[in-house]
């Protein structure tokens, strides 16, 4: 997810497309709106992959709006959610467990798609809106009555077509097709109406059905144009005319829109469990922890568990986690257990280890952070070798500066640095998006910058703004080549509670 786009959410009307750097830094006063947009990924994490009676799971763990109606914007009865994708993966439906290993790319795509309400409890999709090269795709969904459309080719001109949506687990519904008169095949995931109309065609060209070409026409979602008119030339006796061409790719994507759906859902779950949400007031560390004989292998957002998680790594990857800590942060942390107990020590370098009780409540803040970025970055990228270092990592973050010396913020704001270096070097697509009221953090990044350690491109500072009714904005800015914010956010050292 390489941009994202809210209307109607919260108390914003219309965020803008905001384009996600590396660095993401949001600013601004108390209960201008930092939170609402944050807690937006954490939204989408906890919403995907279980079923839900609408769209989000609005009520969570994590994530508390209540329900639609308290997270629309007041006086409106839409949220519009639109975002951008780099290297979109289409992933075809013949494939299924092997479905990774055959994929093919699009450069980029967009996605916008409405929420509304259907009755109290529940609410769902209203309009789901695609674009990609030059191909513009439109769902709309009224009840019962769902009307496709593919660079303006509707199957509102097949007559006797009907469409329905297919509830599932995921964020966008599949479509299922029936044709009036061929009550015998029931509903379908694809219109056997449009595959008679795609192959008669064709066969008017003069063209010849090789398993490659009906690949090409049926068990593939067609990426480009230009490629599918190569491959429609193949087959046919002559060069066929743009307008046909056109035609036939149009009603081959109306054809495999199921395959296009499932990579959107597959996409979102994606970057949804690449999410790693920390809460601003991590859970304090305890003197002694009860042992627990699960194999914990996530931390809550709070850090309340994580001596249990360090417990269960392997001594390898502890090791590593240390070798880590202590390259960036002069610090290392063991484990130690006794009498159905376990203890968590700290030793600085050259320092004997003690419990982390004893070292102070900045400790107890930055640990869960660490370990959380380690975790979702280096273990997993590793565990899953080439796949993983691919994808998006996302990490929120809320007030990192909480109870934190201005030298250890410093410190966080080097981590970011160095993070986003190796995501350069190893092609980790990282992206921290933090909510912050520390001048320390934005003065070192600036430092950074200036010192040629970070790109200005890498980091943006979200500006976050309301005016007198209620709405709020969102003003990005970026450090100039010398370390210098363009524009210095207003009230940004006004308080410094929690929104």
């Amino acid at each position: 997810m390489n941009a994202i786009r809210l209307r109607n959410y919260r108390c914003f009307e219309d965020t803008g497309l905001i384009e996600l750097k590396r660095i993401n830094l949001l600013v601004g006063a108390n209960s201008s709106g930092k939170s609402s947009f944050l807690k937006f990924f954490p939204l989408l994490k906890q919403s995907l992959n279980i079923r839900l009676n609408g769209v989000f799971r609005w009520l969570g763990n994590d994530v508390d709006f209540k329900d639609f109606k308290n997270t629309v914007q007041e006086g409106k009865d839409t949220i519009w959610i639109d975002y951008k994708v780099d290297n979109f993966f289409i992933y075809s439906r013949l494939f299924n467990n092997k479905i990774l290993n055959n994929r093919k790319s699009i450069p980029n795509v967009y996605v916008s798609f409405s929420i509304v309400p259907l009755h109290e409890h529940f609410d769902m999709i209203e309009n789901i809106h695609i674009e990609y090269a030059a191909t513009s795709i439109d769902i709309k969904i009224e009840n019962d009555n769902v009307s496709l459309f593919v660079n303006g080719l509707s199957t509102q001109n097949t007559k006797g077509l009907q469409i329905i949506t297919q509830n599932n687990e995921a964020i966008f519904p599949r479509l299922l097709f029936q044709y009036k008169g061929d009550q015998n095949h029931g509903w379908m995931t694809s219109p056997s109406i449009l595959r008679e109309k795609i192959v008669s065609e064709v066969r008017k060209l003069g063209g010849r059905f090789s398993e490659g070409h009906r690949f090409l026409l049926f068990d593939t979602y067609p990426i480009s144009f230009d490629n599918f008119k190569k491959g429609l030339d193949g087959m046919s006796d002559k060069v066929v005319s743009n307008l046909i061409a056109q035609h036939l790719y149009d009603m081959c994507i109306m054809y495999n829109i199921n395959s296009l759906i499932d990579s959107l859902n597959i996409n979102l779950l994606r970057v949804a469990s690449n999410v790693v949400y920390i809460k601003p007031v991590r859970a304090t560390i305890e003197r002694y922890y009860r042992f627990q004989n699960l194999d914990m292998d996530d931390i809550d957002a709070d850090g309340a568990n994580l001596p249990m998680f360090l417990y269960n790594l392997e001594r390898k990857a502890l090791d590593a986690f240390n070798n880590w800590l202590s390259m960036h942060f002069h610090f290392e942390v063991f484990i130690k257990s006794s009498d159905g107990h376990i203890e968590l020590l700290v030793s600085e370098t050259g320092k004997t280890p003690r419990n982390t009780v004893d070292l102070g409540f900045g400790y107890t803040q930055l640990l869960p952070i660490l370990a959380v970025i380690w975790k979702a970055i280096f273990l997993e990228a590793e565990s899953v070798q080439t796949e993983a270092s691919s994808e998006d990592h996302i990490v929120v973050i809320e007030q990192p500066e909480l109870h934190l010396h201005p030298k250890f913020q410093g410190k966080f704001a080097e981590m970011l640095s160095i993070i986003t270096r190796l995501g350069h070097e190893k092609k980790l697509n990282v992206r921290f998006i933090i909510e912050t009221h520390s001048e320390t953090i934005l003065n070192k990044l600036g430092d950074f910058v200036e010192s040629r350690l970070l790109y200005p491109e890498d980091v943006s500072v979200l500006m976050i703004e309301q005016d007198n009714n209620g709405c709020s904005q969102i003003k990005p800015t970026e450090y100039t080549k010398e370390g210098f914010l363009k524009e210095w956010p207003k009230n940004f050292m006004e308080d410094v509670d929690d929104d």
